[in-house]
C-alpha cells in the first residue's frame, strides 16, 4: 500500500521535463485570504465538503466494526470485504461525479447529496439490520463521493480564477477538519457509549442543519455570494 503510490509518484517525474508551464507576464491580482475567509459560500462549501468527505472516510474506516456490531456471526474477512466494497463505491462515485454535472446542476447535486446523507445517517442510527446497514453504508459512500465534482465546480464560480487555489485550500481545510472530527467521534461513541448509533444520530441533524443553511446561502442556481 505504500509502494504503489511511491512508484506512481516516480512515474510522474518523467513527465516534468515535457510539461512546461507558460511564464506569467505579471503577477495577477488575487483576493487576500481574509476576504476568502469572510465569504459565506466558502464556509458553506467547506461544511458541505466536511459532511460528505468526513462521512465517506468515517464509513471507510468504521464499516467493518459497524457490521460486526450488528452481525455477530460474520468472520473478520467477511466484515473486511464490506469495508472494501464501501471504498470501491466511493471511488466509483468520485469518477462519475464529474460526468453527472454535465447533465445535472451542481447545485442540485450538492444539496441532494447532503439531503441523502442526512437520510442515510438517520437510517444507520435507527435500523440495526446487517443488510440494511451495509446498503445504507454503500449509499453513504456514494453520495459522500459523487458530490466532489459539484463542490469544486461551485467553488470555481465563487472566486476569480487567480484566487481559486486559496479558496479550494480553505474548503479542503474545513473538509479535513470534518474528516478528523467525524472519525474521532465514531471512535469515542463506540468506546464511551458502546455503539456507533450515537455518532450517526449526531451527524443526521448536523447534515440537516448544513442543508438548511446551504440552501439559503448557495441557492438553487444563483452565483454564490
Amino acid at each position: 500500500v505504500f509502494l504503489t503510490p511511491a512508484i506512481l509518484c516516480l512515474l510522474q517525474l518523467f513527465f516534468v521535463p515535457v510539461l512546461k508551464g507558460a511564464p506569467l507576464a505579471s503577477i495577477p491580482p488575487v483576493l487576500p485570504l481574509r476576504r476568502i475567509v469572510k465569504m459565506r459560500a466558502a464556509w458553506l462549501l467547506g461544511i458541505y465538503h466536511a459532511v460528505s468527505y468526513g462521512s465517506m472516510l468515517s464509513l471507510g474506516n468504521w464499516v467493518p466494526s459497524l457490521l460486526a456490531e450488528v452481525s455477530l456471526r460474520r468472520s473478520a474477512t467477511q466484515l473486511a470485504w464490506g469495508g472494501a466494497l464501501v471504498m470501491l463505491v466511493s471511488g466509483l462515485g468520485r469518477i462519475s461525479g464529474g460526468f453527472i454535472i454535465f447533465r445535472v446542476s451542481p447545485y442540485a447535486v450538492a444539496h441532494g447529496s447532503i439531503l441523502a446523507l442526512c437520510i442515510v445517517f438517520a437510517g444507520l442510527a435507527l435500523v440495526p439490520e446487517p443488510a440494511v446497514v451495509l446498503a445504507l453504508a454503500l449509499l453513504g459512500a456514494w453520495f459522500g463521493s459523487v458530490v466532489f465534482a459539484a463542490l469544486f465546480q461551485l467553488a470555481n464560480r465563487s472566486a476569480p480564477a487567480d484566487s481559486l487555489g486559496a479558496l479550494l485550500g480553505f474548503v479542503n481545510f474545513l473538509a479535513n477538519l470534518g474528516a478528523v472530527a467525524f472519525t474521532l467521534l465514531f471512535g469515542w461513541s463506540k468506546d464511551a457509549l458502546g455503539s456507533f448509533t450515537w455518532g450517526f444520530a449526531l451527524l443526521a441533524p448536523l447534515a440537516a442543519a448544513a442543508l438548511a443553511v446551504g440552501w439559503r446561502v448557495l441557492g438553487r442556481g444563483e452565483k454564490p455570494a
